[in-house]
């Protein structure tokens, strides 16, 4: 008899964490796998709807086991919740853009 030979579930060792930024500026999501997997295993999802990875507006890259979603230029509509989905277990994380006014009165 041969003994079976299994992969390890995938699993998250960092999950994405809540965050907050400034209207205009750039923010990263970022998780980290116990394994390499590949990119187009990686699903983003922002309130729902998937991330294509051809939307200009976000950078969604593999580093190792490290996967990252980076928001180049953040506005007050990528507020929201963010998922990250990878073979079968997700992480999510909420994101809140202060906008420009509110951070001028907090500033007062």
């Amino acid at each position: 008899m041969y003994p079976y030979i299994t992969e390890k579930p995938t699993t998250f060792t960092v999950k994405l964490h809540d965050t907050e930024c400034a209207e205009n500026e750039p923010v990263s999501f970022v998780a980290e796998l116990n394994q390499k997997v590949p990119l187009q295993s990686v699903k983003w999802t922002h309130n729902g709807e998937e991330i294509s990875p051809s939307n200009k507006d976000y950078s969604v890259t593999m580093d190792g086991k490290k996967c990252v979603l980076k928001i180049y230029n953040a506005t007050l509509t990528n507020s929201g919740q963010y998922s990250i989905s990878v073979q079968g277990v997700t992480s999510d994380a909420s994101l809140n853009v202060k906008g420009l006014y509110n951070s001028v009165i907090s500033l007062l």
